[in-house]
């Protein structure tokens, strides 16, 4: 009976204590900054139209002014065939040529689901159909800009679809889990027979850094994006802060799961203001409760110390609006100063 009580106890300590570890291992520590970390930007082009901003103009700008050579950017389905059949690579032609003249790098998106709002870019040809016609045109797409770039010298890797398990937001809901693995198979697949399979290039895939497990597509993928917050807007419409996450909470947990995934990286790293409508429409008040000088400061304090290999930093059509319409270049200019302390190439 004693002996069974002990035993009882020790049970009950162990799994008592067990939360006490967890906390220790997520929690408990001293921030320290990384020498290691890459820095470089998610750049849409067609977010940048939507500020009333010249995009290849501005995308100039980010190069020679800011000094970015990494990037992150989504080839749109819905801009790149807009009709059945027609593919136009124009535009993205134009980006990655003026990257690859700076030295500088892509991580190119592909899928239905994509950066910015409302995250499902999907031609208006294909909305109405059946799922299964979808997939076969989606699969063509892919097909069709994998074979487009994938000997361009701008290209670093490839990610296919944006946080495609986060169903929170945007409107591609219904995508299966495995017909985007066969998305990832289809790119190797296009790369080996091109004779590619000793310089192939990385796939990846992202997830919410602070609403995931981040093991979706463990296995499939060489590499895992994840999204970093501090503060957002709530169902309830307040802001909820994420700013009780210390730093090394996410490379922390990114040791417990990159034998699964390969190496964990930030996919983005907000930067901008987070409002329920457009920016465009939010007065400068409101959009300081999320993000001014002194959050900004704050938010590459942490970037400088989550001791990743790489932050992307999402908002940068934000910095470049606030300059050039809205008499802020205050926002710009501070991204500067940290592009010349942190060269991203």
């Amino acid at each position: 009976m004693k002996r069974h009580l002990q035993r009882w106890l020790l049970a009950c300590l162990i799994l008592g204590l067990l939360p006490l570890v967890a906390l220790s291992y997520f929690f408990v520590g001293i921030p320290t900054k990384s020498l290691d970390t890459r820095y470089g930007v998610t750049w849409s082009t067609r977010h940048a139209a939507s500020y009333g901003l010249l995009p290849q103009e501005t995308l100039q700008s980010i190069l020679d002014d800011l000094g970015v050579r990494r990037f992150r950017i989504p080839a749109y389905w819905d801009l790149i065939e807009k009709e059945p059949g027609q593919f136009s690579f124009d535009e993205l032609v134009k980006q990655l040529d003026e990257i690859a003249k700076r030295g500088g790098k892509a991580t190119i998106v592909v899928g239905a689901t994509q950066p910015r709002w409302p995250e499902c870019w999907l031609p208006t040809w294909i909305k109405d159909s059946m799922p299964t016609e979808r997939e076969h045109a989606q699969r063509r797409y892919i097909e069709r800009t994998v074979q487009e770039f994938m000997r361009h010298p701008a290209l670093a890797r490839w990610q296919v679809e944006n946080e495609p398990t986060l169903k929170t937001f945007g409107s591609c809901k219904n995508q299966r889990l495995d017909f985007i693995a066969s998305e990832i198979a289809l790119i190797r697949e296009i790369e080996t027979k091109a004779f590619l399979p000793t310089q192939r290039h990385g796939i990846v895939t992202t997830d919410s850094g602070e609403l995931s497990t981040w093991t979706s597509f463990a296995g499939w993928t060489d590499g895992r994006g994840i999204s970093i917050y501090r503060i957002v807007l709530a169902p309830a419409s307040f802001l909820f802060r994420y700013d009780f996450l210390p730093p090394f909470f996410y490379a922390r947990k990114a040791a417990l799961v990159e034998r699964m995934t390969g190496p964990v990286f930030v996919s983005e790293f907000q930067m901008e203001p987070w409002a329920d409508r457009d920016l465009i429409r939010v007065p400068f008040e409101e959009q300081s409760l999320s993000m001014n000088e002194i959050r900004m400061k704050d938010h590459l304090w942490v970037a400088e110390r989550t001791r990743l290999p790489e932050v992307y930093f999402w908002g940068i059509e934000w910095w470049a609006w606030m300059k050039v319409k809205q008499g802020h270049p205050e926002y710009w200019e501070e991204m500067k100063r940290f592009f010349a302390r942190h060269p991203s190439s």
